[in-house]
């Protein structure tokens, strides 16, 4: 299911966000988890729902994502908690844990204070330990694996390529490229 652009008035306050820094991150978080949330519910598309606010924000998809997984993620009691002395970006990589609970690594950070000359653990050294911990976790994967993960993603990124092309030609090849992939999967 295609979903059209978001409602003008929520493009304009995406606009509005542009160029916010950390300090209205929670606000900004919130915003796009908000939207998402309405289009996944009334239209069933997070993916495009998350470019649209990234273009209007004047932000990378991934940041949008990260952003929209932040509010997802940390309920107002953590936040309160921890952004005193913790930066969005500790919040950021403290989610990116599959082996341990976001707020585990963030009391961690602030623990570990003694270690850093009374500040918090540094935001590099939080993802450096996040990617070890999940290290750990995951085995290395199979080359069938690997070419199934990369197939999907030509899929999904040609299917994101549609949406810019402007050539009625050129959309037919992308979409025959899609049509042959589909079939590779299968």
């Amino acid at each position: 299911m295609t979903i059209q652009s978001l409602p003008e008035e929520v493009l304009d306050r995406a606009r509005q966000y542009r160029g916010a820094g950390d300090e209205h991150a929670w606000e900004v978080a919130d915003f796009v988890a908000s939207v998402v949330a309405e289009c996944t519910r009334s239209r069933g598309d997070r993916t495009r729902a998350l470019k649209q606010l990234a273009q209007h924000m004047g932000v990378s998809r991934a940041s949008a994502s990260d952003l929209c997984q932040l509010a997802e993620t940390y309920e107002a009691g953590v936040r309160e908690r921890y952004s005193q002395l913790l930066t969005i970006g500790h919040f950021r990589e403290a989610m990116r844990s599959k082996t341990h609970g976001a707020d585990e690594l963030l009391e961690r950070c602030i623990r570990t204070s003694d270690e850093w000359s009374g500040m918090p653990m540094p935001v590099d050294m939080l993802r450096q330990t996040v990617r070890s911990l999940n290290a750990e976790l995951a085995p290395a994967k199979t080359k069938r694996e690997l070419y199934v993960a990369y197939v999907e993603r030509a899929y999904k990124s040609l299917g994101e390529a549609l949406d810019y092309c402007d050539k009625t030609a050129d959309k037919k090849s992308l979409t025959s490229m899609r049509e042959w992939l589909q079939g590779v999967t299968a």
